[in-house]
């Protein structure tokens, strides 16, 4: 669940992925408007549920709703130890990836190919992360957070 919130899938669309939205050669997660990078490590969870058919409409995510992923989200902020966990919630999660985005000089109309529309407020907080200058193409962007891609390191 968390890799997923992380790698800019929103809560409501974490609840209705299955396994088969799964790419297991990229790997990626194919959500109806876009196509989403993951960390290696997505590939060899999935190999288990990936070698049975019957399980390709099997929940991604475990969780049954919103309210379900945001209890999860802040208990695992809990678990982690985080100061003020309570106040760790989904949508933070899911703009984390919009802001390593913004820093490394994406464009602002590139992040919704990755993390889908965003409010204007995460526009207006992220826009003080932009460095100044020419903006790389978006294909020199790395959408997949540093934690996420240390993490599959270490898996």
């Amino acid at each position: 669940m968390l890799v997923t919130l992380l790698s800019g899938v929103t809560d409501a669309e974490a609840t209705g992925l299955r396994w088969r939205d799964l790419e297991l050669a990229a790997p990626t997660l194919r959500l109806p408007d876009r196509t989403v990078s993951l960390p290696d490590p997505a590939r060899a969870m999935s190999h288990a549920i990936a070698a049975d058919p019957a399980g390709a409409d099997t929940r991604l995510v475990g969780c049954r709703d919103a309210v379900d992923i945001e209890a999860n989200v802040i208990r695992a902020a809990h678990d982690a130890g985080l100061v003020r966990s309570g106040e760790v919630a989904a949508a933070v999660l899911h703009r984390t990836p919009v802001a390593k985005l913004v820093r490394q000089g994406s464009r602002f109309g590139d992040p919704s190919r990755w993390v889908g529309s965003l409010p204007r407020e995460a526009f207006d907080v992220c826009g003080a992360l932009a460095p100044d200058g020419a903006k790389p193409p978006a294909e020199r962007i790395d959408p997949v957070l540093l934690a996420l891609r240390r993490c599959a390191a270490a898996a």
